[in-house]
């Protein structure tokens, strides 16, 4: 994992797998504030970024989060 860093303000949680610079990249949302994104070409993940991370914390404790 390259880096995680959350955005207290916007209350995001971004992880890193791999640097995207100069990458073509795409994102498929997983859930409503879930996006994966990835390398069309070599299917690779670049990235995983949380929005609303608080209130999926709070949805994940009561149940878990259905995926797309």
């Amino acid at each position: 994992m390259k880096c995680i860093h959350y955005d207290a303000e916007g209350d995001i949680l971004s992880i890193t797998f791999t640097e995207a610079a100069g990458q073509v990249h795409r994102g498929i949302e997983l859930s409503d504030n879930i996006v994966l994104y990835y390398n069309p070409e070599t299917r690779e993940p670049l990235s995983l970024v949380l929005l609303s991370y608080r209130a999926l914390l709070r949805a994940g404790a009561q149940a878990p989060l259905p995926l797309k």
